[in-house]
């Protein structure tokens, strides 16, 4: 078995994560999450978002089999608001994980993100990044063969779920 790669930030000024570490294994644990078969569980990574998307503030984001993303949230969220949020996220997202069936490629890439818009809504989307290949033909350089052409992504929403 290969260690977890665990990234834990500490929340930006401003900001709090709604769950400590050993809450979010728990719940991994419970809800039955997938993983990689070379480790023991899902990669957990706390995170602060890096921007505001259109649909809400980023609570959760999950690569199948590979990591749970858990986003911090501003002060203006109360920390029970926020705390039901993550755990009706990481509840609709195990369903999704059960569902979906996992395949590495290098040229694309699915995640599931969790957003929580106003009012209370929770939605999640499936974002898709696919890649396009270029050819690795003799004469080139190694270090470009690896390198898509261009990457492309699409994100459609799944579910929206109103939080009580």
């Amino acid at each position: 078995m290969q260690p977890n790669k665990d990234q834990i930030a500490r929340p930006a000024k401003g900001r709090f994560f709604a769950h400590t570490v050993p809450e979010i294994l728990s719940l991994l644990g419970e809800l039955g999450f997938s993983h990689s078969p070379y480790r023991k569980r899902l990669d957990v990574v706390f995170k602060n978002p890096k921007h505001e998307s259109g649909r809400g503030t980023q609570v959760v984001s999950l690569y199948k089999a590979d990591a749970i993303i858990i986003y911090s949230f501003e002060e203006r969220f109360g920390p029970i608001h926020a705390k039901a949020a993550v755990v009706a996220a990481l509840e609709h997202l195990a369903v999704l994980d059960r569902k979906e069936n996992h395949e590495w490629s290098r040229r694309e890439s699915v995640s599931f993100r969790a957003y929580l818009g106003e009012l209370g809504k929770l939605t999640i989307t499936r974002h898709i990044r696919i890649a396009t290949l270029g050819k690795y033909r003799g004469n080139d350089r190694f270090s470009n063969a690896c390198k898509p052409i261009s990457v492309r992504s699409e994100e459609r929403v799944v579910c929206a779920i109103e939080l009580a």
